[in-house]
């Protein structure tokens, strides 16, 4: 190999190795000096939420319509996938 054809996959090199640790460097810490951690809000329990809520719910169980549930209880208490999926998934049998 020539030395040009060497000055190019070292420069190719570098640029991975560039771009790697770009890509898998540590998220940066906020204004308090720690990371931040996704720290979702506590869940209600079915019978704290609204009542009004968990009729309609059972409603939209009682159809078959799982994922519109899911999508009603993430609006109203403002939820992740996940935990609204779980309170969901509380009022089946």
């Amino acid at each position: 190999m020539t030395v040009l054809t060497w000055g190019i996959l070292g420069l190719a090199a570098f640029g991975f190795g560039i771009w790697l640790a770009q890509r898998f460097q540590p998220p940066p810490p906020d204004q308090t000096g720690f990371r931040r951690r996704s720290v979702s809000a506590p869940r209600p329990e079915p019978s704290l939420a609204a009542p009004d809520l968990d009729s309609r719910v059972l409603l939209l169980l009682s159809q078959h319509h799982q994922l519109e549930a899911i999508k009603l209880v993430r609006t109203e208490l403002n939820l992740s996938l996940k935990e609204a999926k779980d309170y969901v998934e509380r009022f089946q049998i």
